[in-house]
């Protein structure tokens, strides 16, 4: 009975020790399930955190490469405009030049038309004429002068356009620089972006294969470290979006002082146009004024009167008869004329006396003082009396 006993009791031992061998398995097994659960967990977390730091990197490179490429396309913008105003400034600078020999060679011809109707103003022709083709001279002078003046305001303001479309040009040239470094700053947060993404995949692949509670301590190890690289790749790329945006408002205000000065150049070769327009219209004034001189003192020329001229008075024959009156002269070497008002008066090339008109001054009694009259010697006026009725006395120098 004893043994009978003992072996009970042994057998008991043995189930209870059995029991306990199998309780702490059962609590190991589910230590281990908790432990790589637990894991997981925290490694799917991690994944998640990396996953929001590379879906920010991704939005933020995004964001980043939409405010470079606006950036490049307003330094496009802007260096095409500049580059437009150039052509123009470079063809008005042409016009201005052109425009500038018309002026020199009007200028000329104005002073030809002065010169040549300087000369037939002691002729014997018809003061009107002699008036007509100073007249004319005048006019093509004064719009030689005006023709000169609006080319010179033409090539100051070509020169102006020039000077503030190579500032432009600089100011284009900084906008594409800056608008260059947004894009190379874009083109590596993207490539950061993608960093992030991969370093999101090994988060995430980092539970695939969690066996043992080592594995779980990988997970945790890997997941954490990629979620940390992950977020340190966004943070990068945070860093080159607030880089893309100091650089794209650079580019923006380079363009702007760029358009600033593109926008001067184009009202000085606005000017230099009307400018050179102004002065094509004075040349073709002048010509026409120079030629209308130069055809009335041409017309002067022809119908002048000289002494060799047929039945005309001469310091020689003393006396003739014209147009039914008596024709002789007197001369102030003899009779100087102190009293005489005659304005203007002047000895003109062939000696007679004439006043600022170019009239011949004569002394009649048949008619008042101021009277015109015709002369063998040309158109003349009344400023003296003393001489026989029916008788002109032409005042001479002879």
């Amino acid at each position: 009975m004893y043994y009978l006993r003992e072996l009970i009791q042994s057998r008991k031992r043995r189930i209870i020790q059995l029991g306990c061998i199998i309780g702490i398995i059962v609590l190991l097994f589910a230590v281990d399930v908790i432990v790589k659960q637990i894991a997981v967990s925290v490694a799917n977390n991690k994944a998640v955190i990396a996953t929001n730091a590379a879906n920010q990197a991704q939005a933020t490179a995004q964001l980043a490469t939409e405010k470079a490429a606006e950036a490049k396309a307003t330094a496009l913008a802007t260096s095409q405009n500049v580059a437009k105003k150039e052509a123009d400034a470079k063809v008005a600078k042409k016009e201005a030049k052109i425009a500038k020999r018309k002026a020199k060679e009007a200028t000329k011809k104005a002073a030809e038309a002065k010169e040549k109707a300087k000369n037939i103003a002691n002729t014997g022709a018809k003061p009107e004429a002699v008036k007509k083709a100073d007249s004319k001279a005048k006019v093509a002078e004064k719009a030689a002068k005006k023709a000169t003046s609006q080319a010179k305001t033409a090539i100051n303001a070509v020169a102006k356009a020039e000077l503030h479309v190579e500032r432009a040009k600089k100011s284009a040239t900084k906008a594409e620089n800056e608008a260059e470094k947004a894009t190379n700053a874009a083109s590596n947060a993207q490539i950061v972006s993608q960093l992030s993404v991969m370093a999101q995949n090994r988060a995430e692949n980092a539970t695939a294969n969690v066996k043992t509670i080592a594995d779980a301590k990988n997970a945790i190890k890997s997941a954490t470290d990629a979620a940390d690289i992950a977020q340190t790749h966004s943070n990068r790329v945070e860093e080159a979006a607030q880089l893309i945006e100091v650089q794209a408002q650079a580019t923006k205000t380079a363009s702007i002082d760029a358009e600033t000065k593109v926008y001067v150049a184009d009202v000085a070769v606005t000017t230099a146009k009307l400018a050179i327009e102004a002065s094509n219209k004075a040349v073709i004034q002048t010509e026409t004024s120079a030629k209308a001189s130069k055809e009335a003192a041409t017309e002067v020329e022809e119908t002048a009167v000289t002494p060799s001229s047929g039945n005309v008075l001469t310091r020689e024959k003393g006396e003739i008869y014209f147009n039914g009156h008596r024709e002789t002269w007197y001369s102030q070497r003899v009779l100087p004329g102190g009293g005489l008002n005659i304005p203007g008066r002047h000895v003109d090339s062939s000696g007679l006396i004439r006043d600022k008109d170019g009239y011949i001054c004569v002394a009649s009694v048949d008619y008042p003082e101021g009277t015109i009259v015709e002369t063998s010697l040309g158109t003349a006026k009344v400023y003296d009396s003393g001489c026989a009725p029916g008788t002109i006395d032409i005042y001479t120098d002879w």
